[in-house]
């Protein structure tokens, strides 16, 4: 099924020998999406939903047998949410970050490349990636801000860390197995 905006009248897709309709709207997961992003459709369908809801519970609402809280669990337990089905909150990084308890994504990378820097260092001086990653590129740089190595990236991490010594830190495993921790829990990185 393909959705079109409501100006185009195209023909059904056939893909080896199966037939896909294209249509202006259809229904999915029980809301109506439209080929023009119009919600109205799909807002009153819910209001329709929720009037069904709240004519079927009028019995029990206008009941004198119910206490009023026992018809407020009705409303909230049916009618609203029948109203409110598909209508999620947007949240934004942070909240969803402070709701699962989950690090910044950028953290995590941060901390792989502080744990790679600190394998790579503790390679023997002649070692082609150790002098892949000191190598200083020589010549004149373009106009412009000057263009960060690897290294420079990492070393500036380990400023914000707070760690001034980490030529001598890195040749610890324990030491550094720390600093990667401690890595793990900044949240300024």
């Amino acid at each position: 099924m393909e959705l079109l905006p409501e100006n185009n009248h195209v023909d059904n897709v056939v893909i080896q020998g199966h037939t896909f309709e294209k249509v202006h709207q259809f229904t999915y997961l029980g809301a109506s999406i439209s080929g023009n992003n119009d919600w109205s459709i799909e807002l009153n369908r819910r209001n329709i939903k929720a009037e069904k809801a709240s004519f079927s519970l009028t019995k029990y609402l206008k009941s004198k047998l119910f206490s009023r809280r026992t018809k407020v669990h009705l409303y909230m337990a049916i009618i609203r949410p029948t109203l409110k089905y598909g209508c999620w909150r947007r949240r934004t990084n942070k909240e969803t970050r402070d709701l699962t308890g989950v690090p910044r994504i950028t953290n995590f990378v941060k901390t792989q490349r502080i744990k790679w820097f600190g394998h790579v260092m503790r390679r023997s001086n002649s070692d082609y990636l150790k002098a892949a990653i000191e190598w200083k590129p020589t010549g004149k740089r373009p106009r412009g801000r000057p263009k960060k190595r690897w290294i420079d990236g990492i070393k500036q991490d380990l400023e914000k860390l707070g760690i001034s010594n980490w030529e001598d830190k890195v040749q610890n495993r324990e030491e550094w197995r720390e600093v990667s921790v401690a890595a793990k829990t900044l949240e300024e990185l």
